[in-house]
């Protein structure tokens, strides 16, 4: 729902949940960003991708763990961090990603383009 150039655009919607987690988003193509919202039911990997177009920005809402991060093709740069609220993690273009969240953790991400199934590759980080 789009309102002015500038001021509400839309809302974050449930797009989908299981037994582990709920993914809700807001996608759009007018100005070409989206905003997710995780929530974690239990402990498991979420992300093990790239993308070629997009930068984002995680937020913890609610929670916490921890989150690995490695360039492609640069396994020597592979990164892990703790999380907790409020930690704030910016994942460029080409940085793989694996979030391990506690259950009951929140986090909401800013991605720099809308939501493209074609621009999430896979790269499943080793422990």
């Amino acid at each position: 729902m789009k309102e002015s150039e500038v001021g509400f655009v839309g809302l974050i919607d449930l797009v989908h949940e299981d037994a582990r987690r709920a993914i809700a988003e807001f996608n759009t193509d007018d100005w070409d960003f989206s905003v997710q919202r995780f929530a974690t039911k239990e402990r498991i990997p979420l992300g093990n991708h790239y993308h070629v177009k997009k930068d984002e920005i995680f937020v913890i809402l609610k929670g916490g763990g921890s989150v690995a991060t490695q360039r492609v093709k640069e396994p020597e740069s592979r990164e892990t961090f703790s999380l907790k609220i409020g930690s704030v993690i910016y994942v460029p273009k080409n940085m793989a990603h694996t979030f391990e969240l506690e259950p009951g953790s929140e986090m909401i991400c800013f991605s720099t383009k809308a939501f493209d199934k074609d621009d999430m590759h896979p790269l499943v980080l080793a422990k």
